[in-house]
């Protein structure tokens, strides 16, 4: 088992849109150099939050397939074919699976704060389908109980979202104060972000904004010093096909309008 923590104060930090927008990157596009190469089939990685909000002006996407996460206060994405915003609030999540190609516009909210993880599910061949764009609302996750932790099943088993991206499953999980055992298949990865609270690792305190993964393990002891909030992901160790980052293509096409 290997462990990788990355610090929130070690995460790549740009400011766009003139301040607005503040963003912390474990894995930014290639030519930002952050602090984790893409992995899996992780291809980004990008906590952003705003104090008086802005419009993110419209952009491409090509391939991947996106998850935002709702952390705090509200955030918008414009749906073309009603002409109108599609306000989310904290613990829902958009779902963009980009195929051959979208553009939209968003819009972070002002004191709002989301998590945006994006999968690479084979990209040359998705990047021929239809694009698929889907908003979750946070009632819509079942919620598992059980040994002091509530957990929001975001995707996977018995979830409601179902990625292209295969044996990939997302959830938000709520620790009490404590000692928990987290599972993951031999075979895959999992990978962790903490939005509130503290917990130990290997003998290492992380806080709110800090990373970590955790490589071909079965079961990994955590102690939640307060009660935490972690979002979970986990993914296959080795996908079954060339990925993305893998092909040493430019990003030209996939990155955002910075």
């Amino acid at each position: 088992m290997a462990t990788k923590i990355v610090p929130n104060s070690n995460h790549l930090e740009k400011s766009n849109y003139n301040g607005a927008i503040c963003e912390r990157k474990v894995i930014g596009f290639s030519h930002e150099n952050g602090p984790v190469k893409p992995y899996s089939s992780v291809f980004y990685w990008s906590h952003m939050s705003s104090n008086f909000g802005s419009v993110i002006s419209e952009h491409p996407h090509i391939g991947f397939e996106m998850i935002t996460y709702v952390v705090k206060g509200s955030f918008e994405t414009f749906d073309k074919e009603k002409n109108e915003w599609m306000e989310l609030h904290a613990g829902d999540v958009s779902l963009v699976q980009a195929g051959k190609g979208i553009c939209h516009t968003e819009k972070i909210n002002p004191r709002s704060e989301v998590l945006q993880i994006w999968f690479d599910p084979d990209y040359e061949q998705f990047r021929k389908l239809n694009p698929v764009f889907r908003h979750y609302k946070a009632e819509s996750f079942p919620i598992s109980r059980k040994e002091g932790r509530k957990t929001h099943l975001i995707s996977g088993s018995n979830a409601p979202i179902h990625l292209n991206s295969r044996d990939v499953s997302l959830e938000l999980t709520e620790f009490s104060a404590g000692f928990h055992t987290i599972y993951c298949p031999e075979d895959a990865v999992l990978s962790g972000y903490v939005l509130d609270g503290f917990i130990d690792i290997d003998e290492t305190t992380l806080a709110k904004g800090d990373f970590f993964r955790i490589d071909e393990c079965s079961e990994t002891q955590i102690a939640s010093l307060v009660n935490s909030k972690v979002f979970l992901t986990v993914s296959p160790y080795h996908p079954e096909y060339q990925t993305f980052a893998e092909t040493n293509l430019s990003d030209n096409t996939t990155s955002k309008t910075d």
